[in-house]
């Protein structure tokens, strides 16, 4: 049977991840590619204060004794520059397309964090085509949810710079997504190393990738953007990296418990609900819809809602029979 931590962390990883962009709302005039830096300085410090927290008191997933192998250290530094690398990709795809024709893309990761795990990790070679089928029909109705909840919550943008090079940025930011978390979990298979310590270190890379990748790409632009910011919007921006890295953390200890294969999908179904209820009921993100097509985008996302909440539902039945 599913362990509590599992359940627990699969559903704290939901919606920490379902609610980073909300301080993004207060602060759209931040150009999202500087708002990036400000995020990851976020992240680094949710992550630094959870690992500290650790050496005080006993937090739930943690080990009992530690250490710092430095392959361990380097597997998630590592890890954090294939995840910046990732966002670097996905931000100059919604700078050439768009978002509304991005994450319908980007939720292929899917099918990436699937495969990476039964292929890098070895997980689930011992289990039945029955329950192979079960989790590929599962998460399959995930990615169908991402795919209406995207399409019906996001606004289309009339410019597109440049469709190939979208789309090819979108399907590259996927491999990133998909693959960062490898190096993390086979690095957590050693006893003295923390997924506290492990997910600092990832957020150190992701700060070090973050920033090498975006001067690389913007130079002196990077900086005038982000220092001409708002210092309310930096602490808006940080904000959406702590809630960002509250749900790596618990993302972990999920993946630690049930696997990749299993835990990202799961996670990503919940995501997609937490998301749309934001948008519905805080924000009331159709509030600018013509009335006649309202109710039309309404059934799609209770459309999405619903396959994603099916999929989730598929993917913990599976996990409460292998764990």
């Amino acid at each position: 049977m599913i362990s509590l931590l599992a359940i627990g962390a699969v559903i704290a990883a939901g919606v920490f991840f379902g609610s980073q962009f909300i301080p993004q709302k207060y602060c759209q005039k931040f150009d999202s590619r500087a708002y990036n830096l400000s995020m990851m300085l976020g992240i680094a410090i949710a992550c630094a204060v959870m690992s500290l927290v650790s050496f005080v008191i006993t937090l739930p997933g943690d080990v009992s004794e530690k250490s710092f192998p430095l392959p361990n250290i380097a597997l998630c530094v590592f890890a954090g520059i294939i995840w910046s690398a990732g966002n670097l990709f996905v931000l100059a795809a919604v700078y050439k397309i768009g978002m509304s024709r991005t994450f319908p893309l980007v939720n292929l990761v899917i099918v990436v964090d699937f495969f990476a795990g039964i292929v890098f990790l070895s997980e689930l070679q011992a289990v039945d085509y029955l329950v192979i089928l079960l989790l590929v029909l599962g998460s399959g109705s995930i990615l169908v949810g991402s795919y209406l909840t995207s399409r019906a919550t996001s606004k289309e943008e009339k410019e597109v710079r440049d469709v190939r090079g979208g789309i090819v940025a979108a399907v590259i930011s996927v491999f990133f997504f998909g693959l960062y978390n490898v190096p993390v979990l086979y690095s957590l298979r050693t006893d003295t190393w923390s997924v506290y310590l492990a997910v600092f270190f990832l957020s150190l890379g992701a700060v070090l990738g973050g920033a090498i990748f975006g001067f690389a790409w913007l130079r002196r632009e990077m900086y005038v953007l982000w220092r001409k910011a708002a210092v309310r919007w930096h602490l808006l921006a940080i904000s959406g990296g702590i809630l960002w890295g509250a749900g790596q953390t618990t993302a972990n200890m999920a993946m630690v418990e049930i696997g990749l294969s299993i835990a990202a999908p799961l996670i990503q179904g919940l995501f997609i609900v937490v998301g749309v209820i934001w948008g519905l009921i805080v924000f009331r993100e159709l509030s600018d819809i013509a009335s006649e097509n309202r109710r039309k985008v309404i059934a799609i996302l209770s459309l999405g809602c619903c396959f994603a909440i099916i999929g989730s539902l598929i993917m913990g039945y599976v996990a409460g029979l292998l764990f």
